[in-house]
Protein backbone atom coordinates (compact mmCIF):
# COMPACT_ATOMS: atom_id res chain seq x y z
CA UNK A 1 0.00 0.00 0.00
CA UNK A 2 1.21 3.50 -0.83
CA UNK A 3 0.22 6.50 1.28
CA UNK A 4 -1.01 9.16 -1.13
CA UNK A 5 -2.89 12.43 -0.68
CA UNK A 6 -5.82 13.64 -2.76
CA UNK A 7 -5.04 15.87 -5.72
CA UNK A 8 -8.40 17.66 -5.58
CA UNK A 9 -9.48 17.91 -1.94
CA UNK A 10 -12.58 20.06 -2.49
CA UNK A 11 -16.04 18.54 -2.17
CA UNK A 12 -18.19 17.93 -4.18
CA UNK A 13 -15.40 17.04 -6.59
CA UNK A 14 -12.91 15.68 -4.09
CA UNK A 15 -11.16 12.52 -5.09
CA UNK A 16 -10.90 10.40 -1.97
CA UNK A 17 -12.38 7.32 -3.71
CA UNK A 18 -9.81 7.13 -6.48
CA UNK A 19 -6.98 8.05 -4.12
CA UNK A 20 -7.90 5.22 -1.76
CA UNK A 21 -8.01 2.81 -4.70
CA UNK A 22 -4.60 4.09 -5.87
CA UNK A 23 -3.16 3.58 -2.38
CA UNK A 24 -4.51 0.04 -2.11
CA UNK A 25 -3.27 -0.89 -5.58
CA UNK A 26 0.22 0.46 -4.82
CA UNK A 27 0.10 3.17 -7.50
CA UNK A 28 2.57 6.04 -7.36
CA UNK A 29 -0.02 8.75 -8.14
CA UNK A 30 -3.80 9.00 -7.69
CA UNK A 31 -4.30 10.37 -11.21
CA UNK A 32 -3.51 6.93 -12.66
CA UNK A 33 -7.16 6.27 -11.76
CA UNK A 34 -9.93 8.55 -13.09
CA UNK A 35 -11.64 10.94 -10.70
CA UNK A 36 -15.07 9.30 -10.70
CA UNK A 37 -16.75 12.52 -9.59
CA UNK A 38 -15.46 14.39 -12.64
CA UNK A 39 -16.36 11.78 -15.23
CA UNK A 40 -19.21 12.25 -17.69
CA UNK A 41 -22.65 11.62 -16.16
CA UNK A 42 -21.39 12.16 -12.60
CA UNK A 43 -24.75 13.41 -11.34
CA UNK A 44 -26.58 10.24 -12.32
CA UNK A 45 -23.95 7.56 -12.72
CA UNK A 46 -21.13 8.04 -10.21
CA UNK A 47 -21.38 4.47 -8.94
CA UNK A 48 -21.72 3.15 -12.50
CA UNK A 49 -18.51 5.03 -13.40
CA UNK A 50 -16.66 3.28 -10.59
CA UNK A 51 -17.90 -0.20 -11.46
CA UNK A 52 -17.26 0.27 -15.19
CA UNK A 53 -13.67 1.29 -14.45
CA UNK A 54 -13.21 -1.63 -12.04
CA UNK A 55 -14.55 -4.11 -14.59
CA UNK A 56 -12.24 -2.78 -17.32
CA UNK A 57 -9.29 -3.21 -14.97
CA UNK A 58 -10.16 -6.74 -13.81
CA UNK A 59 -11.03 -5.56 -10.28
CA UNK A 60 -13.98 -5.95 -7.95
CA UNK A 61 -15.09 -3.76 -5.08
CA UNK A 62 -17.72 -4.74 -2.55
CA UNK A 63 -19.10 -2.73 0.33
CA UNK A 64 -21.14 -4.06 3.20
CA UNK A 65 -22.83 -2.11 5.97
CA UNK A 66 -21.00 -2.12 9.26
CA UNK A 67 -23.93 -3.88 10.95
CA UNK A 68 -24.03 -6.63 8.30
CA UNK A 69 -20.25 -6.98 8.48
CA UNK A 70 -20.46 -7.61 12.24
CA UNK A 71 -22.74 -10.59 11.53
CA UNK A 72 -20.61 -12.26 8.84
CA UNK A 73 -19.28 -15.74 9.45
CA UNK A 74 -15.94 -15.27 7.71
CA UNK A 75 -13.99 -12.10 8.54
CA UNK A 76 -11.12 -11.34 6.15
CA UNK A 77 -8.02 -9.75 7.61
CA UNK A 78 -5.97 -7.07 5.88
CA UNK A 79 -6.58 -3.69 4.31
CA UNK A 80 -10.09 -2.50 3.60
CA UNK A 81 -11.94 0.71 2.93
CA UNK A 82 -14.01 2.42 5.58
CA UNK A 83 -16.81 4.75 4.52
CA UNK A 84 -18.74 7.17 6.70
CA UNK A 85 -19.48 10.78 7.51
CA UNK A 86 -16.55 13.11 7.06
CA UNK A 87 -15.40 15.01 10.13
CA UNK A 88 -14.87 18.01 7.86
CA UNK A 89 -18.35 18.47 6.41
CA UNK A 90 -21.78 17.05 5.81
CA UNK A 91 -20.79 14.43 3.22
CA UNK A 92 -19.30 10.95 3.10
CA UNK A 93 -15.61 10.21 3.04
CA UNK A 94 -13.59 7.04 2.45
CA UNK A 95 -10.38 6.08 4.25
CA UNK A 96 -8.19 2.99 4.53
CA UNK A 97 -8.56 0.63 7.44
CA UNK A 98 -7.10 -2.70 8.43
CA UNK A 99 -8.85 -5.67 9.99
CA UNK A 100 -6.66 -7.56 12.44
CA UNK A 101 -7.31 -10.68 14.45
CA UNK A 102 -6.66 -10.27 18.15
CA UNK A 103 -6.98 -13.56 20.05
CA UNK A 104 -10.52 -14.75 19.29
CA UNK A 105 -11.88 -11.43 18.06
CA UNK A 106 -11.32 -8.99 15.23
CA UNK A 107 -10.44 -5.31 15.35
CA UNK A 108 -10.80 -2.55 12.78
CA UNK A 109 -7.98 -0.01 12.81
CA UNK A 110 -7.80 3.21 10.82
CA UNK A 111 -4.61 3.29 8.72
CA UNK A 112 -4.63 6.19 6.26
CA UNK A 113 -6.72 9.23 5.39
CA UNK A 114 -6.04 10.68 1.95
CA UNK A 115 -7.42 14.10 2.92
CA UNK A 116 -4.81 16.86 2.99
CA UNK A 117 -6.81 18.32 5.91
CA UNK A 118 -6.60 15.19 8.08
CA UNK A 119 -6.47 16.23 11.73
CA UNK A 120 -6.34 12.85 13.43
CA UNK A 121 -10.09 12.15 13.09
CA UNK A 122 -10.76 9.71 10.27
CA UNK A 123 -14.58 9.58 10.25
CA UNK A 124 -17.39 10.77 12.49
CA UNK A 125 -19.36 7.56 11.90
CA UNK A 126 -18.70 4.29 10.09
CA UNK A 127 -21.33 3.16 7.61
CA UNK A 128 -19.59 0.66 5.30
CA UNK A 129 -16.57 -1.60 5.11
CA UNK A 130 -15.30 -2.27 1.57
CA UNK A 131 -12.95 -4.66 -0.14
CA UNK A 132 -11.00 -4.06 -3.36
CA UNK A 133 -9.82 -7.25 -5.07
CA UNK A 134 -8.49 -8.54 -8.33
CA UNK A 135 -10.90 -10.81 -10.20
CA UNK A 136 -10.19 -14.52 -10.10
Amino acid sequence: MNKLKQLNPNFPNGDCQRTVFACLLGYEKPDLIPNFTEMENYENRWVDNIYNWLDKNNLTYNEITLESFKRTVFIPTGYCTVVGKSPRGDYNHIVIGEIKKANDSYELHFVWDTSPYHNGVFLDTIEYIGFLNRKL
